[in-house]
């Protein structure tokens, strides 16, 4: 089974891709050169895109229209392991997801607020996950290798796949079909995966395929994200946040909430145990360290918390991942001052945090390096893997109309395009 990776919906925000463009060289490509993609066709295997988004068109296989190519695959009620047998629509369009329409937008987009790597290409877009759960939404292989057939018919030029997993050998059979495609004049470009935490070995199908562009992760140079409004009993201030943990679940809440900072049962701050007391409503501040965020988030949701704070011991912004069946609730990183500040407040009393629609963009202390999240080589026949690198942690890009047009995701996902 295949999976994807990793949303905060923003406006009126300065577009962060413009930073990755200046450091890969890709704006000096389109100022000095006038390239822009005109002439060639990009498949892209995801979750479908939301074709009327503005800054994609609004269209699809209409004269002059991006969107010349592709069908759906599954539906939206489409899971590999839950719902497996596929109900396809009539088009592509992803309205309930949004991790293609990221994709996409990082390609191809042309609007004020995002301008992708190539936006003058032809699309073709290719429906291979469904909308079921909270994210863990899987791909079985048959339906995977259908897709890449039809863009292999297609005829694209270049074929992005933005997801993995399986077995991390290149023998695997979407590694295979991708090897096959290369020989026969297509790039094939994966996504190495989100596994760096498991360390080496790592890297997974599709991208373990011989002549496969397997692409690792680099942190972007600037943070653009939804502010967060401290107010504490002596001094407020306006913070920023890492990407959610899972982009189905993003830190934005309806009115203020109180927030806390307990020790768990096991009398630690990290929140590796359950919590004895309840926090319904509440947002849990944890420190990172000692366990998964899956572990810190499951156990504050257990408490009745509506979110995790997780303050980082350096003064840094990571992406985090809590993707899993058990978690319900957003999970967001902030920085080790930002923390700080948190904890000294609550030494005076309450504490309340409001989740805005504001937009705020700041430097990246570890822009430039790579994405603790990205997944490790060499494959197992000790080939060099992943192959290249690319800005993927704290992409701003579209995202469908219905969920808030724009967000910042992280992942090899998103260094892949």
């Amino acid at each position: 089974m295949r999976t994807r990776s990793v949303a905060i919906p923003s406006t009126n925000v300065a577009p962060n891709l413009e930073f990755a463009h200046q450091h890969t060289g890709v704006e000096r490509a389109h100022r000095e050169l006038g390239l822009d993609g005109t002439g060639i066709k990009v498949g892209v295997i995801d979750t479908g895109v939301d074709y009327m988004h503005p800054a994609l068109g609004g269209c699809w296989k209409t004269p002059g229209c991006p969107f010349q190519y592709g069908s759906d695959f599954v539906g939206n009620g489409y899971d590999s392991v839950a719902t497996p047998h596929p109900e396809p629509g009539p088009d592509p369009r992803d309205t309930c997801d949004g991790h293609g329409t990221h994709v996409t937008g990082i390609i191809a987009a042309k609007g004020p607020k995002v301008r992708g790597v190539a936006p003058g290409v032809t699309l073709g877009a290719y429906r291979i996950f469904g909308c079921p759960g909270n994210g863990t939404g899987q791909a079985a292989d048959d339906v995977i290798l259908k897709a890449m057939e039809a863009a292999h018919a297609d005829r694209m030029d270049v074929i992005n796949m933005s997801f993995g997993g399986g077995s991390g050998w290149s023998e695997d059979p979407l590694s295979v079909a991708a090897s096959r495609m290369v020989d026969d004049g297509i790039v094939m470009v994966a996504s190495t995966g989100n596994d760096g935490a498991n360390g080496l070995y790592t890297s997974g199908s599709p991208g373990l395929g011989v002549g496969v562009i397997n692409v690792a992760s680099f942190e972007n140079w600037k943070i653009t994200s939804l502010s967060i409004d401290i107010v504490g009993p002596n001094r407020n201030k306006s913070i920023v946040h890492s990407s959610p943990g899972n982009s189905k679940f993003r830190f934005f809440f309806d009115s203020p909430a109180a927030v806390v900072a307990p020790t768990d049962s096991a009398g630690s701050v990290e929140g590796c145990a359950p919590f004895e007391s309840d926090y319904t409503g509440k947002i849990i501040m944890v420190q990172r360290g000692n366990c998964t965020f899956v572990e810190k988030a499951e156990n504050a949701q257990g408490a009745g918390a509506a979110g995790v704070l997780v303050y980082n011991s350096a003064d840094e912004l990571m992406s985090p991942t809590s993707v899993s069946p058990n978690v319900t609730i957003p999970l967001v990183i902030i920085k080790g001052d930002d923390g700080r500040f948190i904890l000294d407040e609550l030494k005076s009393g309450a504490v309340v945090l409001t989740a805005t629609n504001n937009t705020v963009s700041e430097p990246n202390p570890a822009g430039g390096q790579i994405s603790q999240f990205s997944s490790w080589g060499p494959d197992p026949e000790l080939r060099l893997s992943p192959a290249v690198g690319a800005p993927g942690g704290n992409i701003f890009s579209t995202f469908p109309l219905a969920l808030g047009s724009y967000t910042s995701l992280s992942g090899t996902s998103m260094a892949s395009p």
